[in-house]
């Protein structure tokens, strides 16, 4: 049974802007759902545009992702450089407190990525 671990879906908004948005579900993270969305990282170049790549983590048990968050950002910071503009990942206002102190120093020291921003939503 193939369970997917994030919807996906590209488009261009209506600010003529192109959108990769990257809604992980409450599915946990096995080698073969990861597998599946970094193929995703892999397609994007394909397509030949620039990007702005949205994780919505919102509703998702923070625990459950706290080794594949870090890892997804790592690979999207190193993979997609050219076509990736900028990078957003989305948390839940409610989540904020437990996940932003453990992603920031990731972003701030690990990553070092003026492209990647957490924003609370």
């Amino acid at each position: 049974m193939n369970v997917q671990l994030a919807n996906t879906q590209i488009y261009t908004a209506v600010d003529n802007k192109h959108y990769v948005c990257v809604k992980l579900t409450t599915v946990s993270p096995t080698p073969e759902n990861i597998k599946e969305i970094y193929q995703i990282l892999d397609y994007i170049p394909t397509l030949k545009k620039e990007f702005t790549v949205i994780v919505d983590t919102r509703g998702v048990n923070p625990w459950a992702y706290m080794k594949f968050v870090p890892d997804f950002l790592m690979n999207l910071t190193n993979r997609s450089s050219e076509c990736v503009q900028s990078a957003e990942l989305w948390i839940g206002n409610g989540m904020a407190s437990i996940v932003l102190p453990i992603l920031q120093p990731l972003l701030d020291t690990i990553l070092c990525s003026k492209k990647l921003s957490i924003k609370t939503v």
